[in-house]
């Protein structure tokens, strides 16, 4: 199957938005030097994965708790962020489901996904731009029409 440029920019930009995020917001003013330092350790984590892991069991161990991991880490996100007072079990369960539906389907529909999120958030990019110049409009319009 043929991957266009598009589509592969659309998949790891969106992924690696979660992740950025909690950088982020965990290291206030090394974000930086933590950016940096996460990137060379995952090349390292990816060089070694790819190059030295040739055990099955131990390539579905290792995939299993990275699933797991990224899972937990978006459902706190997602809960704490967004949906406050939702159970994380009603949180996880539709990414569980969602998850599972990817992994059967391979990567044409992670790729189809990817794409339906790079609208939707072009969409909301453009919400909140649109609204903030509205504000700021606004803001300018109360400035010049009030009376001291």
């Amino acid at each position: 199957m043929k991957i266009n440029k598009l589509a592969y920019f659309n998949m790891r930009a969106l992924f690696m938005g979660i992740g950025i995020s909690k950088i982020l917001s965990l290291s206030k003013e090394y974000t930086l030097i933590s950016i940096l330092i996460g990137t060379v350790l995952g090349v390292i984590f990816l060089y070694f994965y790819k190059n030295h892991l040739n055990n099955k069991f131990i390539n579905i161990i290792v995939n299993s708790s990275l699933i797991l991991i990224g899972l937990m880490i978006l459902i706190n996100m997602i809960s704490s962020h967004y949906l406050n007072d939702t159970p994380k079990l009603i949180i996880g369960f539709p990414l569980l489901l969602l998850l599972l539906y990817v992994s059967n389907k391979k990567y044409k529909v992670l790729l189809r996904l990817s794409n339906i999120l790079f609208v939707i958030n072009i969409c909301h990019l453009n919400v909140i731009v649109s609204s903030y110049i509205y504000m700021y409009i606004f803001y300018i319009f109360l400035i010049f029409n009030s009376t001291y």
